[in-house]
């Protein structure tokens, strides 16, 4: 069975590229440029506060900027310039232009300074960003005699190193009737990141190392401490060959998760990068330490851009545990972007068990100026289908070599098919601005999860009919004093077998430029096919202070009251308060 489907994937693999030469080839008569980034844009759904999130890519894409990572730079500045309007807009849409520009991408550098003095057409920003968009007008334009050539000055070669140094305590304490109060967690939690750079040289070097150490006040036993990454990156001059090698997180190649290993690529032509990945997954298990039964090689071929708009991989991934196949998987991710659309797609089939293992589009439209319109579709196993799902529910075993001992490869992929469910969703975002102070949103998403068979001794589970959520929120500005910022946000869900209202209110207030002060409170009611009901309220406050430069303290406040009513027995009620608190130091 193996060998055949070896065949298989030979087969899909140079159709593959065929048909990619054919497009990229038919496409390239009309065009000639360089790879241009897009925006993957899942993270639009992510539940967290969109001053946080604006902010959070801010920096990372400054952060790119500094690291000549132009082509990063974009996608970041291009993701905020499509939130509502916020103090950043201005910023990253005029470093949105400076990042095409230093990436060679002249003509849309052109109309992006010319978007921002359109918006922005006043100050002496307008005036920098006049400037720029002279210089480039003139370097369109044919000079008159062959200037003289200059000898490039050379800088001499040097490293730069920085970092971060985290530490926050965090407390759990909950109060019931019952037994008092009664400790839940006690822990320190110790975060490094440190990174070193070669500045000044044709080839582009950093290395890097992230780890994490986790003390329990309670139960000193269940330290935990890892190195999450420890990597070294290499690109040669003109980008021909981009290396990282050591603890790293997968990025492509249909490569999931952290893991040892090496990312090499290769620029075989303008529209063509060769990618090979190989290593071993990162996990942590208590029986575990660190497996090394599985290593996996990933090769795919990356295309565009095609037509100034497309690109796209297709990957092929074999992973081996234990000397049996646990991946066996092909695919495609496709990109598209325009003014007013873009379209990321990842497909992902399996080989080894003949479906379907995931499946995802995001679709992001600018309906006009004020409006725009998000789609997420999404289809998965759950978990990932993988030969070592088998390993779920079983007593005494930890390896796949383990199940070999008594069962045969067929009976351990039917347990593997056995003890995955599918996952499916549809999610759609509509947002609008109403004015520079004010926007609404509004979501609406339908989900449901298969349930799983009773087989080797592992019990089934029982699934849920389509369970739907809709969300209506509003964004206020300026609202009790300048340039506060105010979420109103009411969700109502109908799950499998219970009904949830959920309301929040948060602002953030700059009091000055070292203080930040964000209260918020929670409301929610759950109400149970059953009768039981469950009330919820949660006041809570984080306080920021930004000492200088390089430190930075913060301090989370959390209260919450639960109120548990049973049909039968009556009300139960308990309250909970915790503390998150500890600095940040930047070097």
């Amino acid at each position: 069975m193996c060998l055949n489907r070896s065949g298989y994937l030979v087969s899909v693999f140079l159709l593959s590229l065929v048909l990619t030469n054919a497009m990229a080839q038919q496409a390239n008569k009309n065009v000639n440029q360089k790879l241009i980034s897009q925006t993957s844009s899942v993270e639009f759904a992510a539940s967290q506060t969109l001053p946080a999130k604006i902010h959070s890519l801010m920096t990372q894409a400054r952060q790119a900027m500094m690291d000549k990572h132009y082509q990063l730079a974009i996608k970041l500045y291009t993701r905020v310039t499509r939130f509502p309007q916020t103090k950043y807009h201005a910023e990253a849409q005029e470093y949105l232009g400076l990042a095409r520009e230093r990436n060679g991408q002249l003509a849309h550098a052109k109309a992006e300074y010319e978007i921002y003095l359109k918006k922005y057409p006043q100050g002496k920003d307008a005036d920098r960003v006049r400037q720029r968009l002279d210089a480039l007008v003139t370097a369109f334009k044919k000079p008159r005699e062959a200037l003289k050539k200059q000898k490039r000055k050379q800088r001499t070669p040097e490293w730069q190193d920085y970092g971060i140094v985290m530490q926050f305590y965090n407390r759990d304490v909950v109060n019931t009737e019952r037994f008092g109060d009664l400790d839940v967690a006690s822990s320190l939690t110790s975060n490094l990141n440190y990174t070193t750079r070669l500045r000044n040289s044709d080839y582009r070097m950093k290395a890097n190392v992230a780890a994490t150490h986790v003390y329990d006040f309670l139960d000193s036993e269940t330290d935990d401490q890892r190195i999450t990454s420890m990597y070294y990156d290499l690109v040669t001059p003109g980008r021909d060959i981009d290396l990282r090698i050591g603890r790293q997180k997968g990025r492509s190649g249909g490569v999931i998760g952290r893991y040892d290993g090496v990312n090499v690529s290769y620029q075989l032509y303008p529209a063509y990068r060769l990618r090979v990945i190989t290593g071993y997954p990162f996990e942590r298990y208590k029986t575990v330490d660190h497996r090394k039964d599985k290593n996996f090689n990933s090769i795919s071929i990356e295309v565009g851009p095609i037509v100034d708009r497309w690109d796209a991989s297709i990957f092929f991934l074999e992973q081996v545990a234990d000397n049996i196949v646990d991946r066996k998987e092909a695919g495609m991710e496709i990109r598209y972007r325009s003014s007013a659309l873009s379209i990321f797609s990842l497909f992902d089939y399996s080989l080894e068990f003949d479906t379907t293992n995931y499946f995802m589009t995001v679709i992001n439209g600018r309906i006009n100026k004020d409006e725009r319109l998000d789609l997420i579709i999404d289809y998965r196993k759950s978990p990932f289908l993988t030969t070592t799902s088998a390993l779920q529910g079983q007593v005494g075993v930890s390896t796949l070599g383990d199940l070999l001992d008594v069962l045969t490869e067929q009976e351990i992929d039917q347990l593997s098919l056995d003890r995955t469910a599918v996952y499916k969703s549809l999610t759609a975002i509509y947002t609008r601005s109403l004015s520079k102070q004010l926007s609404i949103n509004l979501d609406f998403s339908i989900s449901n999860l298969s349930g799983t068979v009773a087989s080797g001794g592992v019990a089934a589970f029982e699934g849920t009919d389509n369970e739907y959520s809709i969300s209506a929120g509003v964004i206020a500005k300026s609202l009790l004093m300048k340039n506060d910022l105010n979420l109103f946000n009411l969700r109502n869900s109908r799950l499998a077998n219970s009904d949830v209202l959920v309301l929040n209110l948060s602002s953030r207030y700059r009091l000055d430029k070292k203080w930040q002060i964000n209260p918020a409170v929670r409301y929610d009611t759950r109400d149970y096919d059953d009768g039981r009901s469950i009330d919820k309220l949660k006041p809570y406050v984080r306080l920021k202070h930004r000492y200088d430069k390089r430190w930075q303290f913060e301090m989370d406040l959390n209260y919450e009251t639960k109120n548990t009513h049973h049909p039968l027995t009556g009300s139960d009620k308990e309250s909970s308060y915790s503390l998150y608190a500890g600095y940040i130091f930047s070097f």
